[in-house]
């Protein structure tokens, strides 16, 4: 989650957001996956890939998410949405409730590049990770249909996926 809410701010930042936006994506991005609390252990933490059953299960830390933080007084309810949306798609192919294009949060289409990119370079119990630049090309891949276009631009321009000094 401080990986995610490190590049959704940037992204935010590079977006041209003001501080009181930054701070609440920052809040939604670092609790966007809060719901996963409510899931048992052995499906978030099972090392081969997830039956359906285990998938709609998983599927469903999005609402728990949402309802968390939305019942936190010094929680914005854009934050909360977050939690809500991070997994929704700009072609209406996410969860949980299908949604897509202007239907979803602008803080939610942000964390998901966020929240794509770092999924793809860290490892998993499942898969190994792919390099920062190999999940860049994803991400241009995933441009429009999946992921928003902006947001795709601006974590392009804001970070360096071969910081200075990485091997």
């Amino acid at each position: 989650s401080i990986n995610v809410t490190i590049y959704a701010t940037a992204i935010a930042a590079k977006m041209g957001y003001d501080d009181k936006r930054l701070r609440e994506i920052a809040m939604g991005a670092l609790f966007h996956d809060i719901g996963k609390t409510m899931i048992p252990l052995e499906i978030i933490k099972k090392p081969g890939k997830l039956t359906e059953g285990e998938f709609e299960i998983v599927k469903k830390h999005t609402g728990f998410g949402y309802n968390i933080l939305r019942q936190q007084p010094t929680i914005p309810l854009s934050s909360a949405y977050c939690a809500f949306q991070h997994h929704e798609r700009m072609d209406g192919s996410g969860y949980p409730k299908g949604a897509k294009g202007d239907d979803i949060h602008p803080y939610a289409k942000i964390i998901a590049v966020a929240d794509v990119f770092d999924a793809l370079t860290s490892k998993r119990s499942y898969r190994n990770a792919i390099l920062p630049h190999d999940a860049l090309e994803i991400l241009f891949a995933e441009t429009n249909k999946h992921l928003d276009c902006m947001a795709v631009q601006a974590f392009q321009r804001s970070i360096a996926v071969y910081p200075v000094g990485a091997s």
